[in-house]
């Protein structure tokens, strides 16, 4: 369950409005349009706000002008969870909106203009503490528009106006990652996840950051046609902008403090690999393979730096509206604004450079001789025998040509009994039986 509350106050006419798309829609781009509460469709203010809200209103200008302003937004919200009903407050910082108008008239039926300004944007920045952190806890997308536009007054009941959009965006996403929910991987192969070795759902163990940035071109249209001499239709559309992000993501160890209490046992082939008891577990996370650790941040690694990609659609809209000059000093107002929200859904990366997909467990054959090791904080091996009983077992070190066939091993820890959970003990430790059948 969440809630979203959001808030804009005016530089200069104080009137707060609620912001459409929670954050990402931002209409509020200019003072005098929003003291009309943002219909400026069919009558835009004589200010140059007319780029955003009807282009076709720049025809008919006088003069020069150049306005500035910025709108400034709270984000108010929180999350409950339906569980334990546990509640966290986004610490989301005050936002500035910055918007900018510069006009001419060319001559009394040709007005052209520039426009910058930022009419969509989104940032949600949660404590360290939020359930939802491994899927994002500080993500921030930012929009600027820049909008060359000229229009032209056709006959004295019809304008015209259009332009282009030249459109940068910046997108930065950051999230934890559970180390419970992550592929332990030795090898080169997937033994499950850490969590089926003990640890305990919703362990940070290391940070997702990913920042990029690209330029797209759009364009945006208006028409303002006086019906009679009380009565004005005004048009605008904007058009859908794409913007393909490509990014690396880099990922930063976050310290867990585990200290294995007991023998961890992977049932590694031909041998099974031993965590033993007392190893910091962010060191054999950290670690290289080269120097006993699982190379989990390593080139090559399973959270080496990644190319990243994410697409953003910025929607269009559709707006239509009329004006009616009720008496000398009443005009009345009324738009109807349509934003292809359905557009923009879900932000979803995607690596396109992933390290190596894990293998399945080899069907191996046995060797003659085994080596262990039993320094500390390194991955030790321990004794075992083997009896193989497939007749057609090839002498590849890495995978067996096992066909139609089945390889069968015991294997014998090291008295390491507690580690042992699927298996009959013996007097000489803890005896495993495992069989695999079918092609490799």
């Amino acid at each position: 369950m969440q809630r979203f509350s959001r808030y804009a106050w005016l530089i200069v006419v104080a009137c707060p409005t609620v912001l459409a798309a929670q954050g990402f829609g931002v209409y509020e781009q200019n003072t005098c349009s929003m003291a009309r509460g943002g219909a400026a469709a069919a009558a835009p203010c004589a200010d140059g706000s007319a780029i955003f809200f009807n282009p076709a209103g720049l025809a008919g200008l006088k003069g020069g002008h150049v306005t500035l302003g910025t709108t400034l937004i709270k984000v108010q919200g929180g999350f409950t969870d339906d569980l334990f009903l546990h509640s966290t407050d986004l610490d989301d910082p005050l936002l500035y909106v910055p918007q900018a108008y510069v006009t001419y008239a060319v001559t009394p039926k040709v007005g052209v203009g520039v426009g910058l300004f930022a009419p969509y944007g989104l940032e949600t920045r949660w404590p360290l503490s939020f359930d939802g952190r491994f899927s994002g806890y500080d993500n921030i997308i930012h929009t600027f528009y820049v909008q060359p536009t000229a229009a032209y007054q056709v006959t004295p009941w019809l304008k015209l106006g259009g332009g282009l959009d030249i459109v940068h965006g910046t997108v930065e996403l950051h999230q934890r990652i559970d180390l419970s929910q992550t592929p332990l991987i030795v090898g080169g192969v997937n033994y499950g996840t850490f969590g089926q070795f003990g640890i305990a759902p919703g362990t940070d163990f290391a940070d997702a950051d990913l920042s990029a940035s690209k330029t797209n071109v759009g364009g945006h249209f208006g028409a303002i046609a006086k019906a009679t001499e009380r009565l004005t239709i005004g048009v605008h559309y904007l058009m859908k902008v794409n913007l393909n992000y490509a990014g690396t993501g880099q990922f930063t160890q976050v310290l867990t403090n585990i200290v294995t209490p007991a023998d961890i046992t992977i049932p590694t082939s031909p041998t099974p690999t031993t965590i033993p008891a007392g190893t910091n577990l962010d060191q054999l996370i950290g670690a290289p393979t080269s120097l006993g650790g699982l190379g989990v941040f390593s080139p090559g690694g399973l959270l080496a730096g990644q190319a990243v990609t994410a697409s953003i659609p910025n929607p269009d809209m559709l707006v239509a509206g009329v004006a009616f000059k009720a008496t000398g000093n009443v005009t009345l107002l009324a738009d109807y604004q349509w934003t292809h929200w359905s557009t923009f859904d879900t932000l979803q990366p995607t690596s396109i450079t992933a390290a190596p997909r894990p293998r399945r467990p080899s069907r191996r054959c046995c060797p003659r001789a085994s080596a262990t090791s039993s320094r500390p904080g390194r991955l030790s091996s321990s004794r075992h025998t083997c009896r193989r009983t497939s007749p057609t077992c090839s002498s590849d070190r890495t995978t067996a040509a096992v066909a139609r066939d089945s390889l069968e091993w015991e294997s014998i820890p090291s008295r390491s009994t507690t580690a042992c959970t699927r298996s009959a003990r013996t007097s000489s430790g803890c005896r495993w039986r495992s069989r695999f059948r079918g092609r490799p």
